[in-house]
């Protein structure tokens, strides 16, 4: 999704050229169904009932379920979410409650990047360390005081291992966007930080005049240390894949062949030497590579 959007604002501006469209994309239409019909109402505190279960969408039909009941109930109603993303059911007594989606970062907003320290460079390198809370909605006939901060805190917990699983990527702070109409008491009350708001321009303003609802940043951090890993080339994607790169290309390269086959016309001294040292660098990246991974496991350890 992310990819299209960039590749189809690249073609408005002239700097590649697409192919037309073979056929125009079938509009997508949600059809609500019976499964997502007002159930019984919860209305009791939160210690009075069972323990809420948290599950994640991995199934055509949980995906199906998850799109019709943000549709039927969300304000905005069902769009789809950017990016690299995972989306969740929470569950009382097998009874759904809530859906909470999670996807990529927004590519920049001053707030944000101010609290983080970055610039465009650390920003472009990290901001894939980065999770988007998208999508909440508790089902209208809940009325469970402490149910949404209590879920938050249990997302930011399981989050970060289940997203890993997925990409790879470890992410260290979570971000969400609210119009000013909700006061957030529930990320509140679940230790996010306020750190401003956003301008309303949107991701591609013509103007300076905001277009869209002014609405409040919030962040959560994953770990202590968010600021050092966001701020860190050595342990960002993009440094630590370039290492790992770099180790793999000289360990499947083809040197060591070319020395033992250039060593029977009598080179052997010289080739012996290469191969050598090229066996030491092998063993040096393998040695860098290893240490990185330890350390970026263990700092970003939730």
């Amino acid at each position: 999704m992310s990819c299209r959007v960039a590749m189809l604002r690249m073609h408005r501006d002239q700097l590649i050229v697409l192919p037309p469209p073979r056929r125009q994309p079938p509009r997508a239409v949600i059809r609500l169904t019976d499964s997502t019909a007002p159930q019984t109402p919860i209305r009791a505190p939160l210690h009075e009932l069972p323990t809420p279960q948290l599950w994640r969408v991995s199934t055509p039909a949980d995906s199906r379920l998850w799109n019709e009941y943000i549709e039927r109930y969300h304000y905005l109603g069902y769009k789809p979410l950017p990016g690299a993303q995972q989306r969740y059911f929470a569950a009382i007594d097998r009874q759904i409650v809530a859906a909470f989606g999670f996807g990529a970062a927004a590519w920049k907003t001053a707030p944000r990047d101010d609290f983080i320290g970055w610039n465009r460079e650390r920003r472009e390198a990290n901001l894939a360390r980065i999770v988007n809370h998208a999508g909440f909605l508790i089902l209208p006939w809940i009325k469970c005081p402490n149910l949404a901060s209590h879920l938050l805190a249990r997302l930011a917990r399981e989050l970060p291992q289940q997203w890993y699983d997925r990409y790879r990527i470890r992410p260290v702070l979570l971000e969400t966007f609210v119009e000013q109409r909700f006061l957030g008491t529930c990320h509140q009350a679940a230790n996010w930080i306020n750190v401003g708001q956003t301008k309303g321009l949107g991701k591609c303003a013509a103007s300076a005049k905001p277009i869209l609802p002014i609405k409040d940043i919030w962040l959560y951090p994953l770990c202590r240390d968010f600021r050092k890993i966001l701020n860190s080339w050595f342990l960002s994607a993009y440094g630590l894949g370039r290492i790992c790169t770099i180790s793999a290309e000289l360990e499947s390269s083809n040197l060591f062949r070319l020395c033992k086959r250039h060593s029977s016309l009598g080179w052997v001294n010289v080739t012996s030497a290469v191969a050598f040292m090229f066996f030491l660098s092998c063993c040096i990246h393998r040695l860098v590579r290893s240490v990185i991974v330890h350390e970026y496991a263990v700092r970003t350890a939730v």
